[in-house]
């Protein structure tokens, strides 16, 4: 067996060393190993649509599977390179937040994965779609988005998650935008925070999403219909413990086709939305089930 393994290393503390002893463990298990670090944005993309054309650049052998050393950026990243492809994604937890290893079971230890890789099941995601992007976690608009567009990376890097509340205090007590109108598959709500999530799990093992599933070809939309600083307290306490679809105010669907604008019908251009933990953009968002699948290994018996 042929691996690609892309490693990102600014994604999360003790990536290097994770990765090290996984390479390591593969090539005892006769794997070869094709190891490739990232310097830029992009840089995983490029790889993976090189794997998924059969590129020789990358090594002599076809690659096989790709392992991703990082976070749910990066397998973002990797899953938009492989959008259509028959190599499946492996996931080596070393990022921030990793919702995707969570969500599969897996967590960083070194034999488990190999053994992921070399005898996991190769199960069939159908990602969202956002302006042409493919998403495997979610895309959100509102709370979470505009802590994502606040955080510094430099510090996200020195402190990881703790990145997230340092950015997310002043997100709460400042000022909130208007409602946004969300049209999804043709019916019309409005809500304070949208999150259309492929994942049940959210910024790591929190459930924000139950019934969502990698493998539906469908999104799983949370909405938080009550605006103002105490509706979303609530329901950040109905998160950490378990307990979301409870919280007055929350509404849980299912649907393909979403819009998300702003109510008042302005563009929406201060408002940013997020896809898989990073910016990836401004309102208004047109989120759809992508037309082409992805494989993601998860470990065997999960």
């Amino acid at each position: 067996m042929t691996v690609l393994c892309v490693l990102n290393p600014t994604a999360g503390r003790g990536g290097r060393r994770l990765t090290a002893k996984v390479v390591a463990l593969l090539r005892e298990r006769g794997a070869d190993v094709v190891l490739h670090e990232t310097a830029r944005r992009g840089d995983a993309e490029r790889l993976a649509a090189a794997a998924a054309r059969g590129d020789p650049s990358l090594g002599p052998g076809k690659i096989e599977v790709i392992a991703v050393a990082g976070g749910d950026g990066t397998i973002n990243e990797v899953a938009n390179g492989l959008l259509g492809s028959d190599i499946p994604i492996a996931v080596i937890p070393s990022g921030t937040a990793n919702v995707l290893a969570y969500e599969i079971g897996l967590r960083p230890d070194a034999r488990r994965i190999v053994d992921t890789i070399l005898n996991g099941r190769a199960v069939t995601c159908w990602p969202g779609l956002l302006g042409g992007r493919c998403f495997v976690a979610m895309v959100g608009a509102g709370f979470d988005a505009r802590i994502v567009a606040a955080i510094n990376p430099a510090v996200k890097e020195w402190i990881g998650k703790g990145a997230y509340a340092l950015a997310g205090l002043p997100v709460f007590f400042g000022a909130h935008p208007s409602n946004y109108k969300v049209v999804i598959d043709g019916e019309v709500f409005e809500a304070a925070w949208v999150v259309a999530a492929k994942t049940h799990y959210y910024a790591g093992r929190y459930v924000l999403a139950p019934g969502a599933s990698l493998s539906a070809p469908s999104l799983r939309l949370f909405l938080l219909q009550v605006p103002g600083r105490f509706a979303l307290l609530r329901t950040l306490i109905g998160i950490a413990f378990g307990r979301v679809e409870k919280v007055r105010g929350v509404r849980l669907l299912d649907g393909k086709s979403v819009q998300i604008t702003r109510l008042n019908g302005e563009s929406g251009a201060s408002d940013p939305v997020e896809a898989d933990g990073d910016l990836a953009g401004c309102l208004p968002a047109e989120i759809a089930i992508a037309p082409k699948n992805v494989k993601i290994l998860t470990p065997s018996g999960s």
